[in-house]
């Protein structure tokens, strides 16, 4: 497994043994938090995307991963979400 990290030591890429085909790139926030992969170097399109932080609902999401959501790649037509609830016990 070979990494690229970017300017912050954040890993922007991850390259497999199989080299192009195993390549996977990743998005940040300000914070380091990943809100994206993809296999092409762009949030447009990505097949993995992350929220923080929802308050709606009564949710006490602050500093909290709150969604994730996945989009079938090519050959992989499976897709959906997860949603978190934190109450304020972080539980």
């Amino acid at each position: 497994m070979r990494w690229l990290f970017g300017v912050t030591i954040s890993a922007l890429q991850s390259t497999d043994a199989r080299g192009a085909a195993g390549t996977v790139y990743a998005g940040f926030d300000g914070i380091d938090r990943p809100i994206w992969r993809n296999t092409s170097n762009s949030p447009s399109g990505a097949y993995d995307t992350y929220s923080y932080d929802s308050t709606a609902n009564g949710n006490v999401g602050i500093d909290r991963l709150t969604s994730e959501t996945f989009l079938g790649v090519p050959n992989n037509s499976l897709s959906g979400s997860d949603s978190y609830v934190y109450d304020a016990r972080g539980k």
